[in-house]
């Protein structure tokens, strides 16, 4: 999947950090996250992160695209999570989050769960709306949070429900290995 990817700057990261998540996020997904510093990661022995920036999207700055082990005896890894990171907007952070949100609405044909919560950051709390839809396969959430005056960045994730509950047991099973 990733060769198909031509011109793009692909990147394999350690440790699979997601990003900075507000709690409304972290209760949807579940367990399976792990705290570092502001941000959350997953378990370094059973996911793969590579992070795709291509200079010819325009809105899009990176996505971050997360694979996990079908089983411990496999070499073959499965998409389990996405996370599409836009460029920074100007505008008002209510305007850019329901023109986003009414997009993804029309798209999935379900109408989502919207909340107001605040995610922390480096210089500390931003103001932030998330929205979460529950599909037939999968979540997907939605959020947008205050940058700065004006400057608001969005961020789209999508999770399998069956990709994040092979993480899950694949995690259990390493973990009880370990023991």
């Amino acid at each position: 999947m990733l060769n198909l990817l031509k011109g793009a700057d692909v990147r394999k990261e350690r440790p699979p950090i997601i990003a900075i998540l507000d709690p409304v996020f972290k209760k949807k997904i579940g367990k399976g996250l792990y705290a570092l510093d502001i941000r959350s990661q997953l378990s370094t022995t059973v996911v793969e992160k590579y992070s795709v920036a291509y200079d010819k999207w325009d809105a899009v700055e990176h996505m971050d695209l997360f694979f996990n082990s079908i089983s411990s005896q496999s070499e073959q890894m499965t998409l389990f999570l996405v996370g599409k990171f836009y460029k920074a907007q100007q505008g008002k952070l209510e305007t850019i989050f329901g023109m986003m949100q009414e997009d993804i609405s029309k798209e999935l044909n379900v109408q989502p769960a919207v909340h107001d919560t605040q995610i922390l950051s480096q210089s500390g709390p931003l103001p932030a709306k998330i929205a979460v839809w529950i599909v037939n396969d999968g979540i997907v959430l939605l959020d947008a949070f205050s940058e700065s005056f004006l400057a608001v960045r969005s961020r789209i994730f999508y999770v399998s429900k069956k990709g994040w509950g092979q993480y899950l047991s694949m995690l259990s099973k390493r973990q009880t290995a370990n023991k």
